[in-house]
């Protein structure tokens, strides 16, 4: 039901009224001198009297520009609310990317001499078409989770979080959470020291605030889309040297920093984590699909690809006491970022090098 908001009652005389109003008591005063029909100078005056009562003390009729309607003021229009939809999924999980439908080999061809145990044997897999997160989920993003939920994540919980030393080594680190890492941050960087259950606790939370259904990728989508479905070493092709130009790995500034650490040869200019989308994107249009921070999947972790599925779900078979993390870091030797190598960890570690993607369900 529609109201509509009417101007403070005013008085204000009318012109044509008073006007009326004169004319007819002159023609009431004439009949009564003339001795003339008496009922009707003094019934027509009265009558006059009233119409000009009801011109003059009614208010004046809201005009156009002063209607306004509740569904106005408080309900916006459709575009608005869907623009407004639209800003509040950017702020918590950035832009999305279609995956076109395809197929693709996945895991490690025995030529390559970098290839692992755990990457083999290769099979070829069927990908229908989806849609995952552009960049990595950021430390603004994260934060906003947090701040509407009260969450505490694993590492603030327990107060710590496996981070680098001075040293260049590893090791759990009192006080270490994803606000404070042990290095400098901005809401643009990938978000870290979360564990599998806490990005599993982001996804639920985010799929119950009306903006989609989501959830972590599978282990096979995030190979094709990382891959942009080529099957070269990295998704522009074999050559380490173009390495730091799609991501951040371990490479000449980390090797000054760290002598004692696998380096590569290029300089992708970031010591620690770098803002996402700062580099270029593969063929999908995805950033950081090599390196900046390892990234969790739903796939429970097996040592070989035997008995592989061959379409896109994730394989959860033979107990999931270890999780699928890929893509590789920056503190990871170019090897490591390659499309099809793996690592995995307890769904309960966490680490300075570990973060997160999301994909976003029709």
């Amino acid at each position: 039901m529609l109201y509509t908001k009417l101007e403070p009652l005013t008085f204000k005389p009318l012109f044509y009224p008073n006007l009326l109003f004169a004319i007819c008591l002159l023609l009431s005063v004439q009949a009564l001198f003339k001795r003339k029909a008496l009922t009707v100078g003094i019934p027509g005056s009265i009558f006059i009297v009233l119409v000009w009562m009801l011109a003059v003390f009614l208010p004046e009729p809201a005009t156009v520009e002063n209607n306004a309607t509740i569904a106005d003021e408080v309900i916006p229009p459709p575009m608005e609310r869907e623009a407004a939809a639209d800003l509040e999924l950017l702020a918590l999980t950035g832009e999305f990317v279609d995956i076109p439908a395809g197929a693709f080999l996945m895991g490690c061809a025995r030529a390559d001499r970098d290839c692992d145990g755990d990457e083999l044997p290769a099979h070829r897999v069927s990908i229908k078409g989806f849609r995952t997160g552009k960049t990595e989920i950021t430390v603004g993003q994260f934060r906003r989770f947090a701040e509407a939920t009260g969450y505490r994540t694993d590492s603030e919980r327990e107060r710590d979080c496996v981070t680098v030393r001075p040293d260049g080594k590893w090791a759990e680190q009192s006080g270490r959470h994803w606000q404070n890492p042990g290095f400098a941050q901005t809401d643009r960087h990938p978000v870290v020291c979360v564990s599998w259950k806490d990005a599993k606790t982001y996804v639920r939370w985010l799929s119950k605030q009306g903006l989609g259904r989501f959830r972590l990728p599978s282990e096979s989508e995030w190979e094709y889309a990382a891959s942009a479905g080529e099957s070269s070493r990295y998704s522009f092709g074999d050559s380490e040297g173009m390495l730091c130009g799609y991501g951040n790995v371990s490479d000449s500034t980390a090797g000054r920093r760290f002598p004692n650490w696998m380096v590569g040869s290029c300089n992708d200019g970031a010591l620690y984590t770098a803002p996402v989308g700062r580099y270029r994107p593969n063929g999908f249009g995805l950033y950081d699909a090599h390196g900046n921070v390892w990234e969790w999947t739903e796939d429970c972790y097996h040592s070989r690809y035997t008995g592989a599925r061959s379409d896109q779900s994730p394989w959860l078979a033979g107990g999931c006491a270890r999780r699928v993390l890929r893509d590789g870091s920056w503190a990871d030797e170019p090897r490591l970022a390659r499309s099809s190598n793996r690592l995995s960890g307890p769904p309960g570690s966490r680490n300075d090098v570990v973060g997160f993607r999301l994909v976003r369900d029709p």
